[in-house]
């Protein structure tokens, strides 16, 4: 597949990968830093895993980069069409908020292993291949974000049902 097929394919994955996790901040530039990088690492890929996965681990890489040269985020009410959430009101808006400070406030590895999982749909078995990491590993990673998410939401008076 040409390096053009993959950014047709792959790069509205991309964006929402990051954006899950490292915010709207400078999410154009670690788009295209993520498709940078897999251009100048194209030969590298050999195939053991899927392109997909290849190009999650790129895309993860790069917004933990950017988290760590970040030391606070200040959080928007965005636009979130492009992850399909409709923001109806106010309060609509004020929940998408804490559910991305919660999301984005999850220390890496959970975020990656949770946002691979939960948000984005890939299998235990894609994200141990994107992650490098064990299945059971995975699995435990996902069950500890969703506890951490669950107790931040549940301080904010969000309730988790």
């Amino acid at each position: 597949m040409s390096f053009e097929n993959i950014y047709d394919q792959y790069h509205l994955f991309v964006r929402r990968v990051i954006f899950r996790m490292s915010g709207a901040t400078d999410i154009d530039d670690l788009v295209q830093e993520t498709f940078l990088k897999a251009w100048k690492a194209q030969g590298n890929f050999d195939g053991r895993s899927s392109e997909k996965t290849w190009i999650a681990r790129i895309a993860i890489n790069c917004a933990i980069d950017s988290l760590r040269k970040r030391k606070k985020q200040n959080i928007e009410c965005v636009d979130f069409s492009e992850i399909k959430a409709q923001v109806d009101d106010q309060k609509d808006c004020e929940l998408r908020e804490v559910i991305t400070k919660a999301l984005l406030d999850l220390e890496e590895p959970f975020k990656s292993a949770f946002v691979l999982v939960v948000v984005e749909g890939f299998s235990t078995k894609e994200a141990a291949l994107t992650l490098k990491v064990e299945e059971g590993t995975v699995r435990s990673r996902v069950s500890r974000a969703r506890s951490v998410l669950r107790n931040f939401l549940e301080k904010k008076g969000v309730s988790c049902g």
